[in-house]
């Protein structure tokens, strides 16, 4: 399975990057198609509050909710904050969400971590033993 960070999905939704706009559209889409989509109730809260801050209309936001609900996204127990807060104790708790989303993606036997927060994910990369596709 592969786990795309709420700021692909941002990308996905929002038109505001061409070439990330079409380098996200290729990537969920064939990730869809593929079988190989996992989503989290964190993206999908991570992915409208970006979309609301970068001022998207009120129905764009409702369909990317509709549409990112329609596959089932999961929800985090308490097993995944222990492991993000674990991660989390090697940045010193800055970026917390991030850690969280390394910790679902674990949990939930993902392969790949896509995202583009390099800054984030080169310190945390060393940490997982997950691929993570910073792009």
């Amino acid at each position: 399975m592969k786990y795309f960070d709420a700021n692909v999905l941002v990308h996905y939704f929002v038109n505001f990057d061409v070439e990330k706009y079409t380098e996200s559209k290729w990537l969920v889409n064939d990730s869809i198609n593929n079988g190989t989509f996992y989503l989290t109730l964190l993206c999908v809260q991570e992915t409208t509050f970006a979309m609301a801050k970068l001022q998207q209309p009120l129905a764009d936001i409702n369909q990317a909710v509709k549409m990112m609900l329609s596959y089932n996204p999961i929800g985090y127990e308490l097993p995944d904050i222990n492991r993000g807060c674990e991660l989390a104790q090697y940045l010193g708790f800055k970026n917390i969400n991030d850690c969280l989303h390394t910790a679902m993606a674990e949990t939930h036997d993902c392969t790949e971590l896509i995202t583009y927060n390099r800054k984030d994910f080169v310190r945390i990369q060393p940490l997982t033993s997950l691929t993570i596709n910073m792009l």
